[in-house]
């Protein structure tokens, strides 16, 4: 039977003369089963509660036949650094495993001479070349890189770099020199900075104070035009970076439980901050320490998470 051909009046309760009201415009869904899920980062700080279809939404079509479709969408245009982007940047860092580095994180930046480039692609060549160089004096690096605009307008570049013991400060000097084709002795001299992480503390202070920081500029060219840089931060050599999470499936009610003491959480350490609810099935993360995970956790009705979170260093 066509699902089009199935109009049939409605009629109101009492009598009388109604309005017919067409069902053919609805599309029922074909309903499929949640997976809930507890995730933590070893030896990292993120916590996070999420849920997803099983593999993809179901929707009956005008025909009358169950049409697959695909949860999500694509990006739209990068314009800037936004607040996600931010978030993005900060809840990566955070997820390092601090346990799975076996040397400290290097904190390297890169600045332009006194002429730079003037469109984006140029930028991202010289991110390019510099990190091939880079790699392979350096098999094991990986790099989470950020552009920054500084005053003048011209981009700068930081990078926290891991799986580098040492970086010799001429060496890398002379390879940002050669990349960016500079002839000018005193962007030798003072265009580049490494130095070495003493702490995981230090880490998210340096990322808190240039990677994840509004840019001081707006980035224009050599004529004062604004340039668009397109993403302002990513990840080289990525299959490098130490990220390992431990997952744990749970039910519908303990993931509503958890979300609900993780938001309670940053409500309480943000001094007021509120959440905009985006629907019973969104999921949140924090960041937090192991021991801070199994106190907020206890309330749970199921004290393995709790345990398990707290275990997971």
């Amino acid at each position: 039977m066509d699902i089009l051909a199935r109009e049939e009046p409605v009629v109101a309760s009492g009598g009388g003369d109604a309005v017919g009201l067409s069902i053919a415009h609805i599309s029922p869904r074909v309903s499929e089963p949640r997976r809930y899920g507890l995730s933590v980062a070893r030896g990292g700080q993120v916590v996070s509660v999420n849920s997803r279809l099983t593999r993809r939404s179901a929707r009956c079509g005008p025909d009358g036949i169950t049409q697959a479709r695909a949860i999500g969408g694509d990006r739209g245009r990068v314009r800037g650094f936004s607040r996600q982007s931010r978030l993005r940047l900060m809840k990566l860092t955070s997820a390092i495993d601090r346990q799975g580095t076996r040397t400290r994180p290097q904190f390297i930046t890169l600045t332009y001479p006194a002429v730079w480039p003037d469109n984006a692609a140029r930028v991202k060549r010289d991110l390019d070349v510099f990190f091939k160089a880079f790699r392979r004096a350096y098999p094991l690096a990986c790099i989470i890189w950020r552009v920054e605009t500084q005053q003048r307008g011209a981009p700068h570049l930081h990078f926290l770099c891991f799986g580098v013991r040492y970086v010799p400060a001429s060496w890398l000097a002379a390879l940002w020199y050669r990349v960016v084709g500079s002839d000018d002795p005193r962007h030798l001299a003072a265009g580049t900075e490494v130095r070495a992480v003493r702490s995981w503390d230090g880490v998210l202070h340096y990322v808190g104070k240039y990677l994840a920081k509004a840019s001081e500029g707006t980035p224009v060219d050599g004529d004062g035009v604004v340039v668009e840089l397109g993403r302002v931060w990513g990840v080289l050599g990525r299959d490098n970076l130490p990220l390992h999470y431990l997952r744990a499936s749970i039910s519908e009610a303990e993931f509503i439980a958890i979300r609900r003491l993780l938001r309670r959480f940053t409500q309480a350490r943000s001094r007021g901050l509120r959440y905009r609810y985006k629907g019973r099935t969104a999921g949140t993360w924090v960041i937090m320490r192991a021991a801070t995970g199994k106190r907020v956790l206890s309330p749970v009705g199921n004290s393995c998470h709790a345990d398990w979170l707290a275990g997971r260093e």
